[in-house]
């Protein structure tokens, strides 16, 4: 029994000292790669003073939510850890608003193969919605689809092997196959902004923030 209680101690250290959820604490220590998938980072340069995008407002203040209709893009889902977008899992995948098809790809390289589709609202241009990872697409780039269509269905994820295991979350409007969380100057804010949002919406509620942010 000192032994377990020595071994959990030494888990939640090892977690907030590399701020992490006890899970990827578990894998570290057992010498597996963490579930940040270390997505690469493309040469978009950083959003930052004066080069706002709309509603993405400059330096390191938040960006403005919706304020058009929207529906949960992922009812029924089940919520895992905030990083650069929302991971979770669910077997519904839907467009949160009307918008237009910006990408939609079974086997995007810069996610390991997995699928990616980015809808641009019509309302907004600059608010890019992404769901990646375990989806394969239903729909193609330019489509215009309406807010609670399906887009997507349950692929396997390539980091995991869990059907249905995807990331959600807002894109770059300037390179929409890639997180809007790499290029913003806070992106931890706008990450729980989007959180926010989605729960809002009757999203599920995610085990871990605190990676909010981060790739």
């Amino acid at each position: 029994m000192p032994v377990v209680i020595a071994l959990l101690a030494m888990m939640f250290l090892y977690a907030g000292l590399h701020d992490m959820s006890l899970t990827d604490a578990l894998r570290s220590l057992l010498g597996r790669q963490p579930k940040d998938k270390g997505k690469s980072l493309s040469a978009v340069p950083m959003i930052g003073p004066n080069t706002g995008l709309g509603n993405i407002t400059i330096g390191n203040t938040l960006t403005k939510l919706p304020n058009f209709a929207s529906v949960n893009p992922v009812p029924g889902a089940t919520g895992s850890r905030l990083d650069q977008g929302f991971d979770l899992t669910g077997s519904t995948f839907l467009s949160p608003f009307n918008g237009t098809v910006v990408k939609a790809t079974t086997s995007d390289p810069g996610w390991q193969g997995g699928g990616y589709i980015a809808i641009k609202s019509n309302n907004d241009p600059n608010f890019v919605y992404f769901v990646a990872e375990g989806v394969h697409p239903i729909v193609s780039e330019g489509q215009q689809v309406q807010a609670g269509e399906h887009i997507g269905i349950p692929a396997t994820n390539p980091y995991n092997n869990i059907m249905g295991n995807v990331e959600i979350g807002r894109a770059n409007p300037a390179s929409p196959g890639q997180p809007l969380a790499q290029v913003i100057g806070n992106a931890r804010g706008m990450v729980l902004d989007f959180y926010r949002w989605i729960k809002g919406l009757g999203g599920p509620t995610a085990t871990s923030t605190g990676n909010a942010g981060k790739p």
